[in-house]
């Protein structure tokens, strides 16, 4: 009422010849002080509310336990960023891990982390941390999962591995057309990490690697994990393997991309290079997490 009492003021000190003196300097008054009249339409509906509720989480649990690996998984109430927390004492969770298939700006509501590098036989604590994209960060509670004893035979060692002087021999493509050192390029597939990744640019079922081993090698299992994309994409699902160019092996059936799977050769097979082969796959830029050659040295 205040902005119409003051503008009633105005216009109405002498409806004469005064008037036209009158009401500019009044309109100018009103205008200095912050004080406006509203002419057209009110078109200020409410926008729609923002949810800022509390973020709940759900079946926070571990899957895929290895001496070395576990998978961890949640769910959240609303889409947020992915991360788990853990280390070995529950008060102190200094390590962190999240999902490498997610961006900067990506939000979800399943989740699924892989811990790596853990300490056989040994208890970690860990608990989901979610941010929303209004930048609020919520925290599950914090459970805890005891890796498996190292039982398996310490003279069993992966040589597929730049540190063990195995090298790329030839790869059917990396993703932008990038060297095999590159972000997404083929030695990401033997540089000993689950958080890096070799991707193809695009070649679906046509994808393969050629490893050169340096030497002969007496190759006693073959392990293997698929990269994936949130939207289903780029899972190699099966694999063959051609040793030297002419003994071929396989297929090896590798559908889940959140496992490493790990398949005894029988017999034995000495050789120096090896082809990885895509069999199939749901299509895009496949290519692997970690391509393992485990031999008794």
């Amino acid at each position: 009422m205040r902005n119409i009492n003051l503008y009633k003021l105005c216009v109405n000190i002498n409806m004469n010849k005064l008037t036209k003196i009158m009401v500019f300097p009044c309109m100018m008054f009103l205008m200095s002080t912050g004080v406006f009249l509203n002419c057209g339409n009110n078109d200020s509906s409410p926008s729609a509310p923002v949810d800022r509720s509390d973020v709940e989480f759900a079946n926070l649990r571990v899957e895929d336990i290895t001496i070395k690996s576990v998978v961890v998984r949640f769910t959240t109430s609303q889409p947020t960023t992915c991360f788990v927390e853990y280390g070995t004492a529950e008060d102190v969770l200094d390590l962190v891990a999240t999902d490498p298939s997610m961006g900067v700006n990506d939000f979800r509501v399943d989740h699924t982390v892989t811990l790596e590098d853990l300490i056989p036989d040994t208890t970690y604590y860990y608990r989901g941390r979610a941010t929303t994209k209004y930048s609020d960060t919520f925290y599950s509670s914090v459970a805890q999962f005891t890796t498996l004893p190292d039982t398996v035979s310490i003279t069993l060692t992966n040589i597929a591995l730049l540190s063990m002087g195995t090298t790329v021999a030839d790869v059917s493509s990396n993703f932008s057309n990038g060297n095999n050192d590159s972000a997404w390029g083929a030695n990401k597939a033997i540089d000993g990490l689950m958080s890096t990744e070799w991707s193809s640019y695009g070649d679906g079922d046509n994808a393969f690697i050629t490893l050169d081993f340096g030497q002969e090698r007496t190759v006693v299992r073959f392990g293997f994990r698929s990269r994936k994309m949130a939207d289903g994409s780029s899972i190699i699902t099966s694999v063959r393997l051609i040793f030297d160019g002419k003994k071929i092996e396989g297929a090896f059936e590798t559908p889940n991309p959140d496992v490493t799977y790990i398949f005894d050769l029988d017999p034995h097979i000495t050789v120096k290079t090896v082809r990885v082969e895509t069999l199939s796959s749901t299509g895009g830029n496949t290519g692997a997490k970690e391509i393992q050659f485990f031999s008794d040295l």
